[in-house]
């Protein structure tokens, strides 16, 4: 929880874009819940022979809420990387001057490849935690808070019904969170080996060739590449079957 609070942190950093990104996701949210209730008092007005007048005046209301649905979700989308990007970046430039206060003797016992992949890899995938996580992940908290309000309001009965799927869903999805993610640290773990298998190939390479080497570091560079391979199919497997 501290590391998330710290990351959150980064994204904070930047709140007019990260305000942004919440209002324009509220206003997204709420003008998709206008569409449903638009189509349900058109079908009632059709099914009461009412006006074409009146019925043309729902149908642009829809095509009206549907446009800016998609204004707002593109202000979102838009605002959404922006955050994560300008996140990212100070993330990367944090690193860079860390490593650049850092003794000789830690750059001795660190490889590399290791370290370029905690710049590339595990950055990305903070920044795909700021976008996807902390901003588009709260859109189905709030949808799911006003569609069950909605519910509620209109019938209380059915909407208790409906909502009693909601913390079984909610379960399952953190029963899946806690297998995938020792998973996905082994492909990180895994990810910075083969950076560094790669960067000591690429940087020897003329020693690599001058004593024929050249099958040997391909072969270990397939063997970490496999595991990689193996390990995100896994991981990918395992998601999809939850």
């Amino acid at each position: 929880m501290k590391v998330l609070l710290r990351l959150t942190g980064y994204a904070w950093a930047h709140r007019v874009h990260l305000g942004g990104a919440y209002l324009t996701m509220s206003a997204s949210t709420v003008s998709m819940m206008f569409v449903p209730y638009f189509l349900g008092t058109a079908i009632d007005e059709a099914l009461a022979n009412g006006s074409s007048g009146r019925l043309l005046l729902l149908a642009g209301g829809i095509m009206l809420v549907s446009v800016l649905r998609g204004l707002f979700s593109y202000g979102q989308t838009y605002l959404a990387e922006t955050v994560s990007q300008k996140a990212a970046f100070d993330i990367r430039q944090d690193i860079f001057r860390k490593l650049q206060s850092l003794s000789f003797g830690f750059h001795d016992r660190q490889q590399t490849g290791n370290l370029m992949s905690k710049a590339t890899a595990d950055v990305d995938a903070v920044r795909m935690f700021i976008s996807m996580g902390l901003i588009r992940g709260l859109t189905i908290f709030v949808t799911v808070g006003m569609v069950g309000g909605l519910m509620l309001a209109t019938n209380w009965r059915l909407g208790l019904v409906s909502m009693a799927f909601v913390p079984i869903v909610m379960w399952r999805a953190v029963q899946m969170s806690r297998k995938l993610r020792p998973t996905w640290m082994k492909v990180q773990a895994e990810t910075g080996n083969m950076t560094t298998v790669l960067q000591e190939s690429l940087a020897g390479i003329r020693v690599v060739k001058a004593f024929g080497g050249r099958k040997y570091e391909e072969e270990k560079f397939e063997g970490t590449a496999s595991s990689v391979a193996d390990l995100t199919y896994s991981a990918t497997r395992l998601f999809a079957s939850q």
